[in-house]
């Protein structure tokens, strides 16, 4: 896991991939009468009583695809959120393109992104290895009052940030990071965020993303920064002790 993520650091650190764009099918709410007992293996439930942590909420399917399945508790604006339909699905899938399959199923290999509103502060992930969230993949973050409808940098960012934390603990089928006492909660996910970025194109948030992760030096033990005029451009092992 640890030399599958340091080759895909080089790889990302040494040039920006291109962006993508794709047209999304309409897959608005149900008709009423639809219930969770839908088979999930071809079709996301409508609803999904959360069971985790502090999370008591019914949330309600608002889109889906082959791809993603996304959830808001009662409290998310309707009106103004449809922008995360998009971000969610590109970035699931160049992830799967890039870093493999996440599941041998439809439901498994489908990223359930749930999003609430003036609650649960930050976010989490789930992924389709571990129990907690029905053996599915999942991201599952919350904001204040006015969460999702203004496509702040911190939503974009906390987002790709928490899809990160899958490729981290469930690329290729292993469950959790051996590396991860070395990235911590946070310098793997600066990568791929960086990453993430670079495939939508979105080069006015991803410099922000560098030099924010420049500006806190990346210290990790053991590992080099970039010399003088290198910039973000690759990381080198220091196996002196």
């Amino acid at each position: 896991m640890r030399l599958f993520l340091f080759t895909k650091l080089a790889v990302i650190l040494l040039a920006a991939a291109g962006c993508g764009k794709k047209t999304l099918p309409n897959t608005s709410a149900p008709p009423a009468s639809t219930t969770a007992a839908i088979d999930t293996s071809t079709y996301p439930p409508y609803t999904w009583q959360e069971h985790w942590f502090d999370h008591r909420q019914l949330i309600k399917r608002v889109h889906f695809n082959e791809n993603v399945a996304i959830y808001f508790d009662d409290d998310v604006s309707r009106e103004k959120t449809s922008w995360l339909f998009g971000m969610v699905d590109s970035a699931w899938a160049y992830t799967k393109k890039e870093y493999g399959s996440f599941g041998k199923t439809d439901t498994s290999n489908r990223l359930f992104a749930i999003f609430h509103t003036n609650k649960y502060g930050g976010g989490h992930p789930g992924t389709y290895l571990g129990q907690r969230h029905d053996f599915r993949n999942v991201i599952d973050l919350g904001a204040g009052a006015n969460a999702w409808i203004h496509q702040t940098d911190w939503e974009l960012s906390a987002t790709i940030h928490e899809i990160s934390h899958i490729v981290e603990g469930a690329s290729k089928g292993v469950r959790e990071s051996p590396a991860f006492d070395i990235w911590g909660d946070s310098k793997w996910a600066e990568i791929y965020v960086y990453d993430i970025y670079s495939y939508l194109g979105r080069t006015d948030i991803q410099k922000g993303c560098l030099m924010n992760a420049w500006q806190k030096r990346i210290v990790i033990p053991g590992l080099i920064r970039p010399g003088s005029g290198t910039g973000f451009s690759l990381f080198t092992i220091n196996t002196e002790k």
